[in-house]
């Protein structure tokens, strides 16, 4: 019986845990933008995991090598969001185009992202 109980209680805590998104489980090509001292990322939904939901993105900013690193999680039962806004000023970051952004997968893989162009600055 306790064995019993120590396999369901793994189960569901794995089923349940955050995971990390990698970059190629989304089906769409993220989108990163510049809006009014943010930076809005556009994820989509994932391609795999329909039960797994991104729900929140970690901006860590590297100021010594001028890198954004974004980090993406999915879970079960959490409300899936595909609009996420990092306020700049916060990182205490001016310019948002001196720095590199970079997704950042589970395993450690980085894969550089582009900054789109707003409409005005075509």
């Amino acid at each position: 019986m306790k064995n019993l109980l120590f396999v369901l209680c793994v189960f569901f805590l794995s089923c349940t845990a955050k995971k990390g998104v990698f970059y190629e489980e989304l089906s769409n090509v993220l989108i990163v933008k510049y809006e009014k001292a943010m930076l809005v990322i556009q994820t989509g939904n994932l391609k795999n995991h329909a039960a797994y939901l991104v729900y929140d993105i970690h901006v860590k900013a590297d100021y010594s090598t001028k890198q954004l690193l974004l980090t993406g999680f999915q879970k079960q039962k959490k409300e899936n969001k595909d609009r996420f806004e990092i306020d700049l000023n916060k990182l205490g970051i001016k310019n948002i185009q001196d720095y590199k952004i970079i997704w950042v997968d589970p395993d450690g893989k980085n894969i550089n992202l582009q900054l789109q162009k707003n409409e005005t600055e075509k």
